[in-house]
């Protein structure tokens, strides 16, 4: 049975979204990866990720579904015409290896292993990459592309 249909499952969801925004969303990874949602892409990621960061979830899952098939443990090396790699991207979002350093430094992550094995916060720091981006340079195509 899907626990999605548990009517006690969909009402502890209402309240923590309810909470992530009394609370200022600070809270609702935490509470996520607690309930079960670090080892798969849930919709759910993609819906607190656009809350927290104000980017559109289905933007964020059209991402992820083009990034990686929303598969959470996609490693992707990117190559030069030589084939020599220059840096590997991981997870559901693709998140580039050059983002590692600063992740760590901040303690978002202890090693690039959790963005492999936490779908969720690999949802949260892909939203995050994008909603910086696109303050940067506003919401448009050559932004993105």
């Amino acid at each position: 049975m899907n626990r999605l249909n548990n009517r006690p499952v969909k009402r502890a969801i209402k309240v923590i979204f309810y909470l992530a925004v009394k609370m200022k969303k600070k809270f609702l990874i935490p509470i996520l990866c607690l309930l079960g949602f670090s080892g798969s892409v849930n919709a759910l990621c993609f819906q607190a990720a656009g809350l927290r960061y104000q980017v559109d979830p289905l933007l964020l899952k059209a991402m992820a579904v083009q990034e990686s098939g929303l598969d959470p443990r996609a490693v992707n090396i990117n190559r030069n015409k030589a084939g020599k790699a220059l840096s590997t991207d991981y997870g559901p979002m693709q998140i580039n290896s050059r983002h590692i350093p600063a992740l760590v430094s901040m303690g978002v992550i202890k090693s690039k292993k959790e963005l492999l094995s936490n779908a969720c916060l690999n949802v949260q720091i892909g939203a995050w990459i994008l909603a910086k981006h696109l303050q940067r340079c506003g919401v448009n195509w050559p932004c993105l592309g």
